[in-house]
């Protein structure tokens, strides 16, 4: 089982639009499974465009994370 799921669109001048619901399937798999999910971008052709668009899915900012190994 992963311990992680980080995801987001893809940038550059070449990039393929993203699609949401590929997304919220990852995040409603992450979330039955106890996996932090971080969604870190939509897509854009550069960091500006894709800062515009924000981090938020379905008004939701996903920034999760594992727990730390135990020493």
């Amino acid at each position: 089982m992963p311990s992680w799921v980080i995801t987001g669109g893809e940038s550059g001048a070449q990039y393929r639009r993203a699609d949401p619901d590929w997304f919220r399937s990852l995040r409603d798999q992450c979330a039955a499974a106890g996996v932090p999910f971080l969604f870190k971008q939509w897509e854009g052709i550069n960091q500006k465009e894709i800062k515009a668009k924000g981090r938020e899915l379905d008004g939701v900012i996903h920034d999760g994370y594992p727990q730390p190994l135990a020493a």
